[in-house]
């Protein structure tokens, strides 16, 4: 059975040229206590920006 979660680290595809242009190298994990960690990569320093979903609203 599958579940509907999205808890994990989630990275950007790398062969996607358009995406990596847009956005940059990043990464976002989802942690089960409704945490975003969105990670923005780059040679000198990675910048890290943490969210917190309140439980009501966790719902996708």
């Amino acid at each position: 059975m599958l579940k509907d979660t999205i808890i994990g680290n989630w990275i950007l595809d790398p062969l996607d040229v358009k995406s990596l242009q847009i956005y940059g190298n990043i990464s976002i994990e989802f942690k089960d206590n409704g945490e975003l960690i969105y990670k923005i990569h780059s040679n000198e320093k990675d910048e890290v920006i943490n969210i917190v979903t309140p439980p009501e609203n966790r719902n996708v």
